[in-house]
């Protein structure tokens, strides 16, 4: 088998941020920079999927991508969330994830771009 051969079909930006427990715990507040970073960077959503926790509160959003997908989930406890968001064609997800940070004053604490 040549690895040589195999199609790269996106990029794929997935890790861990801080931001403020409020807003972590806020699914409208991250729903809304959510999109706006899409929007910002060239990506389509189909729709989207929420879901928010009991106490401590935290939330899942799911966007539905037709480039693939973008996704949060937060641990306001932590002052943390995971990132990943996967991208085919040209757009690169790190952009994506960096405008969202921006949108809501939050700080990368790792984040990875792999090839997939």
């Amino acid at each position: 088998f040549d690895w040589r051969n195999i199609m790269k079909y996106g990029e794929h930006a997935f890790g861990v941020i801080n931001a403020d427990p409020e807003v972590l715990t806020d699914y409208s507040i991250i729903l809304e920079a959510m999109l706006e970073a899409c929007k910002r960077n060239n990506l389509t959503s189909l729709g989207y999927m929420h879901h928010t926790f009991p106490y401590p509160g935290g939330v899942s959003v799911n966007i539905m991508l037709s480039e693939s997908h973008f996704t949060i989930h937060t641990w306001p406890e932590h002052r943390s969330a995971t990132v990943d968001c996967f991208t085919c064609g040209e757009n690169n997800p790190f952009d994506t994830v960096a405008t969202f940070c921006e949108l809501i004053n939050a700080t990368v604490e790792k984040l990875e771009v792999i090839q997939r």
